[in-house]
């Protein structure tokens, strides 16, 4: 009986021990399941954080490009604005010197429009004086046609002043510059200094027909005043005509 008993007791205590061992057994198993499901959460979280860490980046690489994308475009668009100004700027430059051409050309004919304008002045002031020369000419010998016409003693008749012996004129051609035809009068181009001298006779021709006679009454510097004596077929002198010396 006793040893029945021991046997039982040490197959009650196996018994006790496997059951005992199969429920730590179980509870061992338990537990690492848990911690694996804990451990895989953990992990799922991670992961999770990291895929959002990673869309996160995706999303920030993205926007990077596109931003990339839109500054390359402003410097396309930068560069092709610069390459416009520089265009225009040469164009610019190119008009401007046409521009400084023609302005320099304008300025040029400016000047020479001045110095013909200075000219013509000059020729007009000239011709002025030698109008207002030939003007108290003209009324010198109107004096001196009335006067002469007071001390002649009957028409038709000789010159009072003769013509003085030995006169010559080196002037090659004396022509009339302005007839006064009411008062007889004209006056020539050559003066004393071509050797012109007061009683000195002339026949005034127009294209090689003698048109009348004259002699010198009021004797200048550059011009004379001369007295018409004789008309050929009731002609009068022109200016531009001729005058030859007359020997009486």
């Amino acid at each position: 009986m006793k040893r029945t008993a021991r046997w039982l007791s040490v197959v009650v205590m196996l018994l006790a021990g496997v059951v005992i061992g199969r429920y730590w057994r179980r509870q061992d198993t338990q537990a690492s399941a848990q911690s694996w499901q804990e451990q895989a959460v953990v992990a799922q979280q991670a992961l999770s954080a990291w895929c959002a860490k990673y869309e996160r980046q995706m999303a920030d690489l993205d926007a990077r490009k596109r931003d990339q994308e839109r500054l390359q475009n402003r410097a396309q668009e930068r560069e092709a604005a610069l390459s416009a100004a520089q265009a225009s700027a040469q164009s610019w430059q190119e008009q401007a010197v046409v521009a400084r051409q023609a302005l320099s050309a304008w300025c040029a004919k400016y000047e020479r429009q001045i110095a013909e304008l200075d000219a013509r002045k000059h020729d007009q002031e000239r011709l002025q004086n030698r109008a207002r020369e030939l003007e108290a000419a003209l009324s010198a010998a109107q004096d001196e046609v009335e006067t002469l016409r007071r001390v002649r003693p009957k028409a038709g008749s000789e010159d009072v002043l003769p013509p003085p012996a030995g006169a010559v004129l080196s002037a090659p051609m004396v022509r009339v510059v302005d007839v006064n035809a009411p008062l007889n009068m004209l006056v020539a181009d050559a003066g004393a200094q071509a050797g012109m001298q007061a009683g000195m006779s002339f026949c005034v021709v127009h294209d090689k027909t003698p048109v009348a006679d004259v002699h010198a009454a009021d004797v200048r510097e550059t011009f004379t005043g001369m007295v018409i004596e004789k008309l050929y077929a009731g002609k009068q002198p022109v200016p531009g005509d001729r005058l030859i010396v007359r020997k009486k």
